[in-house]
């Protein structure tokens, strides 16, 4: 949301999708980190969402790296499309987390 301010802020859309791509692999980090029961779905959701996270970071901080891969796209039209990912596992989370058994509650 920070980032869609001011469109013609180039980096103010880049260190925004830098800062929380970051805090998405911290988060990630500390999941795997700490203590509890971890359900294979909710790992496995967190392993996708750091191979979503890593792009985004990368991204932000390269200026040429979209079109260095050859994707033929803007960076800012992949960095609409990589948060939409992110949502998406998000939700599935939120599910797991809503519909997981009190054993595992919290992990």
């Amino acid at each position: 949301m920070l980032s869609s301010i001011n469109s013609e802020m180039k980096m103010l859309w880049r260190n925004t999708f830098a800062i929380t791509g970051a805090l998405g692999i911290v988060e990630i980090a500390l999941y795997f980190t700490t203590e509890g029961i971890r359900t294979k779905a909710a790992s496995a959701l967190r392993i996708v969402a750091a191979l979503v996270y890593i792009p985004i970071i990368l991204i932000a901080l390269s200026l040429t790296l979209v079109d260095d891969v050859g994707i033929d796209l803007m960076p800012r039209e992949v960095e609409a499309l990589l948060p939409g990912m992110v949502i998406v596992i998000g939700v599935h989370l939120a599910f797991l987390a809503l519909t997981e058994s009190s054993v595992t509650a919290g992990a």
